[in-house]
């Protein structure tokens, strides 16, 4: 039987290599795609939603009506501690964790 070449020993070599990179490249590829589909969920998560779209929690939300925002309580009566009527709401953000500026 014939011995490979030292040509055909590093075409299967950088054969292997390439598939190697491909295979890196695709992972991290996946990874970005599933750090985008994340990053959207919390931004959709944070948008602004007609007050015809209730909140599903009790809770205080931010509430803008005609370029006044506000923190108002949604409760089980609806709307409360509101100057406006708000037209729009989404949820608080989380405050910073302490020490950070």
């Amino acid at each position: 039987m014939k011995e490979p070449s030292r040509q055909s020993i590093w075409y299967a070599e950088q054969r292997d290599l390439a598939i190697e990179e491909r295979d890196a490249a695709l992972s991290r590829a996946e990874a970005a795609e599933r750090r985008v589909a994340e990053l959207e969920a919390q931004l959709a998560a944070q948008a602004w939603r007609p007050v015809t779209e209730k909140p599903t929690e009790a809770g205080y939300y931010q509430t803008v009506n005609d370029g006044i925002y506000e923190h108002c309580y949604y409760g089980p009566n609806g709307w409360e501690d509101y100057y406006l009527t708000p037209t729009h709401w989404r949820p608080l953000t989380d405050p910073p964790l302490t020490g950070e500026s």
